[in-house]
């Protein structure tokens, strides 16, 4: 996930805090998704989809996290409480 995260990012031109923004989350918790430390929310990775301007899935698909977690687009993956708290307070 991580390369085809960043690959496609740049390929945008955009920065890891500028694409955090747009989807409305921490620039710390894109850069664990892009990395592969962190898998994200469903809502989450469809943000990303649709920021990254991808037409399928296949971005998230084969990443390590997703292979750890077994659950990669679930509201039960490993998104920090903060996260989730910071992200509800943004949409208030």
């Amino acid at each position: 996930m991580r390369e085809a995260l960043k690959n496609r990012r740049l390929a945008l031109s955009l920065t890891q805090k500028q694409l955090a923004e747009i989807i409305n989350i921490k620039r710390s918790t894109y850069t664990n998704i892009e990395r592969g430390n962190k898998c994200p929310s469903f809502n989450v990775a469809l943000k990303i989809k649709q920021a990254l301007e991808e037409k399928d899935d296949k971005i998230f698909l084969n990443s390590e996290v997703a292979k750890r977690n077994k659950k990669p687009f679930t509201k039960e993956s490993n998104v920090a409480e903060d996260d989730i708290n910071s992200n509800q307070r943004k949409e208030e």
